[in-house]
């Protein structure tokens, strides 16, 4: 900007015609590859997002069950995530909980001992808006898989996963 105030000032005060011109294409020359530059980078994802997702591939196994919350399915679909045959459920903390924790539970009974629960979500002023249903998962999750670690995180994402302790006798 303080580039096209310059140049700008600098036409302003030119006699030659021609200098003025070149300024002028100069400046449009500049401006057009700034906001080539904004264009690009508005339309391209993260890359946190590519490694978060990246990271969730690495991370399951076939018989873990990935829980994402709000939004994340669109968003991790891009890159593929989770891969083909892991379960998956969808929590949308904005709607009703009750039935979701009631829909999830089958999910947590039915799964083999020693599987895991991975928990995804953006860590964002929605997410600590609404925290107490997500509190509520969380609490749900941990009575079936004690054991809670955050395997990733970044300024916007954060994944947690859940398996028994190895204390944890195998459930009937």
């Amino acid at each position: 900007l303080l580039f096209c105030v310059g140049v700008g000032y600098g036409i302003e005060r030119s006699s030659w015609h021609q200098g003025r011109l070149l300024a002028a294409a100069a400046i449009a020359l500049y401006l057009l590859m700034t906001s080539l530059a904004i264009v690009r980078q508005a339309g391209a994802p993260e890359d946190g997002l590519k490694q978060f997702a990246a990271t969730i591939n690495a991370c399951t196994r076939p018989d873990d069950l990935v829980v994402r919350l709000r939004a994340m399915d669109y968003s991790l679909a891009v890159y593929g995530c989770p891969p083909k045959g892991i379960a998956t459920f969808d929590f949308d903390q904005s709607k009703v909980i009750a039935p979701q924790l009631a829909a999830l539970l089958p999910h947590l009974q039915k799964m083999p001992p020693a599987s895991r629960v991975l928990v995804a979500y953006r860590n964002d002023h929605y997410f600590y808006r609404l925290q107490p249903a997500v509190s509520k998962l969380l609490s749900m999750i941990s009575g079936m898989r004690s054991e809670r670690r955050e395997i990733y995180r970044n300024r916007e994402f954060v994944l947690l996963i859940f398996q028994p302790s190895p204390a944890e006798p195998p459930r009937s």
